[in-house]
């Protein structure tokens, strides 16, 4: 442990000089499931999967850089990965798109901070080239930044494709898909100040800042995608939302109500077992189990109900195995996920980029810990660009459905 350090991560992070490139913060909100959060910089190498034979170089790097250690710390140096959505079209044989970047992007360091949430303790590991101590005696300078995100569909362009959407699900196609649509701001100057803001106000459980040699991600996900420890793998859908309120017969009544939704509860179990059915192509047989089912997940904004699905691997799959198998999450893409995705792109017609891939971090221990990028923004030279969406079932109502992409997009509000 580091024992001279008083600072939160936020504060630390607050305090890392502008000239340090390629800053990874894994943002915890220190909830019993997010117990760490992470600082990087200064990558040691990147990979993407524009490079020539990048699968055979990416596990060709998973493996030599693997070390048997037993450690409660999420992170002994290793990647944080950023896997765009649409490199699901190739794992699921559709028609890729018009790449203006890599799809796939594994940034890897040698070096991080590691906050202990539950224990309030610092740990380093690795050893940084930069006297990073000096920092910690500096006021960190922040500038308030403003993000106002617009949607680039008017509600009859929602309306048709949430039209079609629904279709397919009424002649039998498909029982569920997560339609999203766009939204868009003007780049900010100074990126990690909007995301201290953002944690200081919103804070998430799996919040990710990032910089890429091409963009910039900010991340307020509540979505854990996979989280592979030694051989036990775990996943937490989400499914269903209501707004949150402020007193707490409010609360109690918006809890009420969405554990007693039908339609929501139909959706999660529809991805639930859509989930266990992928868990089965990677775990024993017999291992797949539901924990928890309709469990209540507070954010800063909404009420989100989850499932917690747990299963052991089976012998000799790496971790990018386990992402072949399970990528896209099936809580952003429908069921079938196939056919789902194939009428998403088809209607959306815009590319989701970062949105709904996964973000997250692959240690040299083994570990691996990915988020579902919802709630996510990506910056670069043009500007601002995410989405905001919800699942779509046979009795959903479009009024609903638009307002909810609405209420998602709240967590970027500063106001």
């Amino acid at each position: 442990p580091i024992e001279d350090l008083e600072l939160s991560p936020l504060g630390v992070f607050s305090r890392i000089p502008r000239d340090v490139k390629g800053l990874g913060y894994l943002a915890s909100d220190g909830s019993f499931e997010a117990r760490w959060s992470v600082l990087v910089w200064q990558p040691s190498e990147i990979i993407t999967s524009d490079s020539p034979d990048f699968q055979k170089k990416l596990r060709a790097q998973l493996l030599q850089r693997r070390k048997e250690i037993k450690t409660e710390l999420p992170f002994i140096g290793g990647a944080i990965a950023s896997l765009d959505y649409e490199f699901g079209y190739e794992l699921l044989g559709l028609s890729p798109i018009k790449k203006d970047r890599p799809l796939i992007i594994f940034s890897w360091y040698d070096h991080a901070l590691i906050f202990d949430h539950h224990q309030h303790r610092w740990y380093e590991v690795g050893k940084s080239s930069i006297d990073w101590k000096n920092w910690m005696n500096h006021e960190p300078s922040l500038h308030t930044e403003q993000i106002s995100l617009k949607a680039q569909w008017n509600k009859e362009q929602y309306e048709k494709a949430f039209r079609k959407v629904h279709e397919n699900i009424l002649r039998g196609e498909i029982y569920q898909a997560c339609l999203s649509m766009p939204f868009h701001a003007p780049k900010v100057e100074k990126p990690r100040d909007l995301f201290y803001e953002l944690m200081m106000r919103n804070p998430a459980p799996m919040g990710l800042y990032l910089e890429e040699p091409h963009r910039t991600i900010l991340s307020l996900s509540p979505e854990r995608f996979l989280l592979l420890d030694g051989t036990r793998l775990e996943t937490r859908p989400i499914k269903g939302t209501r707004a949150k309120g402020y007193l707490p017969e409010e609360q109690l009544q918006q809890q009420l109500e969405l554990l007693s939704d039908k339609k929501e509860a139909a959706e999660l179990s529809m991805i639930t077992d859509l989930l266990r059915n992928d868990m089965g192509k990677v775990c024993t047989t017999g291992s797949v189990k539901v924990l928890e089912h309709q469990g209540l997940q507070e954010c800063p904004k909404v009420w989100h109900t989850y499932s917690h699905i747990v299963g052991e691997v089976r012998d000799r799959l790496d971790p990018w195995d386990i992402i072949e198998a399970l990528f896209p999450g099936g809580s952003i893409s429908g069921c079938p996920k196939r056919r789902a995705v194939e009428i998403l792109q088809e209607v959306e017609g815009y590319k989701r980029g970062i949105y709904t891939g996964c973000l997250g971090l692959f240690s040299d221990h083994g570990r691996m810990d990915l988020s579902i990028a919802i709630r996510t923004l990506e910056m670069d030279e043009k500007g601002i660009r995410t989405g905001f969406g919800g699942g779509i079932v046979a009795d959903s109502q479009v009024q609903k459905e638009y307002e909810e992409c609405f209420l998602k997009a709240k967590s970027f509000s500063l106001s």
